[in-house]
């Protein structure tokens, strides 16, 4: 019996080794073939991806392009990922991280695909006009008697201009091209057929006026869309977790190996044939990892292991080689020979390197980029060297030579590769070969961009284009409207209404905030100089402490008797009001001609009680930052209940709830005691009084 029960604990042992083996052989292949599936999707929706790219790449040297293979490459990405969604392995816990990277590309794939079709806009606005320009150039000349010289100057110039820019990309090229196409709107023909031909001129030049600039970022902002990253982010971690995966399902194949010593002869090729398939598992995880540090066109290390590369305690210098032109290449000799260019590059680049022992990159694209330990090579000397090396070899394609140009930027400032990238596009504007990173660039284009603002607002202030708009505000209880708020806005020369956001810092810093709103007080008076509507105009603390602001107010005061009673002023609730004997005085003064005051947006980060304690105040505005949550956070309510409550009790009565944008606010803060609303859902601000007095 001893012996029949041994040999019946070995059967029942063999058996459940074999129901073991079997299962794992068959969890370890549907595995196996989940992860191929995953990991080749995910290289198929990269390579797409890559397409895509290399589709908008090619629409900006096209008049005309079908957008089709675009839509049909992005609608297949999300095919491809919709493979992915459907594996049944992926529901687990341990692949939550990676479902948050999947839907990570997922938004970006999104955001692309908008910025593309308003980028299909924009190119085929920009590109006709360009592609108009001069052949209506060419059918003056030839068509009509050039008497007028200076009229065809203006043509070629502006011609010129729509050229240079259009194809450089680059819409700092039109300087002066507002100055010629007034002198074309200008001009007066007595003959018809010129004055048509002068019309139709102008509107493509304008097109391409008005669009370039806003056509070029669009179309380096879809070039920049990290989705390559956000994918091969994905894809290192699904490797990560396989990785563990199959480090598990080996240790449990170990264990059946044991249990099955002794038994069976078949079990051992099982067994054999186990450990067989998960060898090949990892065979498959260690290539795939290599893969995802590897480029596969030329072999070098990608951009992730560049990321790995870098190091916080040790000095680094980044030099990112770039091939001009690179695109002309593709699109004049063929992908196959930009291929071919690439590998070449890679292998001269690799020869010129290997003594040294610095690592090289393919960072994306025709960008190279050489890693420089500190202490070792001078990273400027190496970069020229590396220039001359490039520009001295030699390059071809099917035994044809392909010149070859490059250019360098070196930075040795975090994080290096987007200084860079900043060092390379300021190289690509300049003309230049070779430049190191200057951290002072962003303030240099910071300081033009306020530079061509102060323009603007001066333009503006002389050109009679500061002009205010009328925020209508309501008296909760009789629901009409009975007061409106003055807003400053500018008019550019192009018709673009800029809002006080975008302009305000400036003038403050300019000086020009006093004529502002010296403007803004004239204009406000004059439009409701014949109205018994109340309206208020607001006033910053450098303004009533400026004596030119407050002396024309109260001239203009003194000029239109009566007024004062409909005026509230304004005062924006900060913690600079520091001078506040200089504030009461000139509290004091406006109580003479019975205005009265307000202090706007309390409530926005920095509240002070004195304000509301020391001066003469008679109207409240809560700030919109807190009108806005009301609904959704309790906090901002309790905050906005115990300041109404306090407004009431120490004697102000007047408070108004701005940003109000929905019939659901406007209801609360009513019900919260709260006697004036305004915001989007009162009545969005206009040029001009609304006809109608109560609220629809």
């Amino acid at each position: 019996m001893r012996l029949q029960f041994k040999i019946y604990v070995a059967l029942i042992l063999a058996l459940l080794a074999g129901l073991t083996f079997f299962y794992s052989k068959s969890r370890t292949d549907a595995l196996l073939s989940g992860h191929n599936q995953v990991i080749h999707n995910l290289a198929e929706m990269e390579l797409m991806n890559k397409r895509v790219d290399e589709e908008i790449w090619s629409t900006a040297y096209r008049l005309y392009h079908n957008y089709d293979e675009v839509h049909r490459l992005i609608k297949e990405i999300r095919n491809l990922g919709g493979e992915i969604h459907v594996l049944d392995f992926l529901a687990s816990a341990e692949y939550r991280p990676f479902w948050e990277k999947l839907d990570k590309f997922n938004q970006l794939l999104e955001q692309k695909e908008q910025d593309i079709i308003r980028y299909a806009t924009l190119n085929s606005l920009v590109k006709n006009s360009v592609s108009h320009v001069p052949g209506l150039t060419h059918r003056y000349i030839k068509n009509f008697v050039n008497e007028d010289q200076t009229y065809v100057e203006d043509l070629s110039q502006a011609t010129s201009l729509v050229f240079l820019a259009s194809n450089a990309m680059d819409a700092e090229l039109l300087t002066g091209f507002k100055e010629v196409l007034q002198r074309l709107q200008d001009k007066e023909f007595a003959d018809p057929d010129r004055k048509r031909f002068n019309r139709v001129f102008l509107s493509h030049a304008r097109i391409v006026d008005r669009y370039l600039a806003q056509y070029v970022p669009v179309f380096t902002g879809i070039l920049d869309i990290p989705i390559d990253k956000a994918l091969h982010g994905a894809s290192e971690l699904f490797l990560d977790i396989s990785k563990r995966q199959a480090e598990s399902v080996h240790l449990w194949s170990l264990l059946i190996t044991l249990a099955f010593i002794g038994s069976l002869g078949m079990i051992v090729v099982f067994l054999i044939n186990l450990d067989r398939r998960h060898r090949e598992l990892s065979d498959l995880h260690t290539a795939l990892e290599q893969g995802a540090t590897i480029d596969r066109l030329t072999g070098l290390q990608n951009r992730f292991a560049f990321e790995r590369s870098l190091k916080t305690d040790t000095e680094q210098a980044l030099i990112i080689i770039n091939i001009d032109g690179f695109k002309h290449i593709n699109n004049f000799y063929g992908h196959e020979a930009g291929d071919s260019i690439l590998v070449q590059m890679a292998a001269v680049l690799q020869s010129a390197l290997a003594p040294l022992g610095h690592g090289l990159f393919r960072l994306g694209g025709d960008d190279f980029g050489v890693l420089v330990e500190g202490g070792t090579d001078d990273p400027e000397m190496l970069a020229r060297k590396l220039i001359r090396t490039m520009e001295h070899a030699l390059f071809s394609f099917d035994d044809n030579p392909v010149p070859i140009n490059v250019t360098a930027g070196l930075s040795t400032v975090a994080p290096l590769l987007e200084t860079a990238n900043l060092t390379l596009n300021q190289i690509k504007r300049t003309r230049m070969k070779f430049l190191a990173y200057d951290p002072d660039v962003g303030q240099k284009a910071r300081m033009r961009d306020n530079l061509s603002m102060i323009r603007v607002l001066k333009e503006a202030i002389n050109n009679d284009a500061v002009i205010p708009y009328f925020m209508p505000i309501m008296n909760n209880r009789s629901q009409c409207i009975e007061h409106y708020e003055c807003l400053v806005r500018v008019m550019t020369e192009d018709g673009t209404l800029l809002l006080p956001d975008e302009f305000l810092s400036v003038a403050r810093e300019g000086r020009l905030n006093a004529d502002l709103t010296r403007i803004m007080i004239e204009k406000s008076f004059k439009a409701f100089a014949d109205t018994e509507l109340e309206f208020s105009v607001n006033l910053a603390i450098e303004d009533i402490l400026d004596p030119e602001v407050t002396e024309f107010l109260f001239h203009r005061l003194e000029q239109s008797p009566g007024i004062g009673r409909r005026l509230t002023l304004e005062i924006l609730e900060s913690e600079e009001v520091k001078s506040y004997e200089a504030i009461a005085d000139f509290v004091r003064r406006s109580a003479d001609y019975e205005c009265r005051i307000a202090i706007d947006d309390f409530g926005s980060g920095y509240s002070n009680l004195r304000h509301l304690l020391e001066l003469n105040i008679h109207t409240l505005k809560i700030d919109g930052s807190l009108i806005r949550n009301i609904m959704e956070d309790p906090h901002a309510a309790q905050a906005i209940q115990a300041i109404t409550t306090l407004a009431h009790k120490i004697g102000i009565t007047s408070i108004v709830a701005e940003y109000v944008c929905s019939k659901e606010i406007q209801a609360r803060v009513s019900e919260m005691g709260i006697e004036y609303s305004q915001g989007f859902h009162i009545g969005q601000p206009l040029p001009h009084l609304l006809e109608l007095s109560k609220l629809d």
